[in-house]
């Protein structure tokens, strides 16, 4: 029964750590391809300023602008980019409906951004705990007695259930927020 109890709990620690892995490069590549989204976006609102400003339809300050946004998509400075279109789209979004989509585009961009972050450091969190949890039932392993063991057991099993809905729901949000 002991040696049961130290293969259960250690599988469970190495299980969870495992899937806490798997999570950390998902989540790397879905920020990447969000952060290059939102590169992408912000150039195609720089293209748009520059079709404007040559069209002359805006005043002199989108040239200020072009420079500007232009700057910061060079430094990937993505907070700056945010900041310098919500300005934008206050001063032009009733002028040019286009600068609506861009700035939508980008909001949502950052808020499926910071629900993957959230959503990460939730299961990461809730993982690490249960792993914790594991290995310190391996110290009481010769203390535990057949029901005690299966009662524990079966709340652990409870936990990587909910931490694998975790998992699903997150990678679920990553599929279908797809832009």
């Amino acid at each position: 029964m002991e040696n049961t109890i130290y293969y259960s709990f250690s599988t469970i620690s190495q299980t969870l750590a495992a899937m806490v892995a798997l999570l950390g490069v998902f989540t790397i590549y879905r920020l990447q391809n969000l952060n290059n989204k939102f590169i992408d976006h912000s150039q195609s609102y720089l293209e748009f300023l520059n079709r404007m400003e040559n069209e002359k339809n805006v005043n002199t300050g989108v040239w200020f602008t072009n420079r500007e946004l232009s700057r910061l998509i060079t430094s990937k400075h993505y907070k700056g980019i945010l900041e310098l279109m919500d300005r934008e789209y206050k001063k032009w979004g009733d002028v040019f409906s286009e600068l609506s989509g861009f700035y939508k585009s980008i909001i949502k961009i950052t808020s499926d951004k910071q629900k993957s972050i959230e959503k990460t450091l939730s299961i990461t969190c809730t993982s690490l705990i249960i792993i914790s949890a594991s290995i310190g039932m391996l110290s009481m392993a010769t203390k535990m007695n057949n029901l005690t063991f299966w009662v524990i057991f079966s709340v652990f099993l409870l936990s990587i259930g909910i931490v694998f809905w975790q998992m699903f729901q997150l990678i679920k949000f990553s599929l279908i927020s797809d832009l």
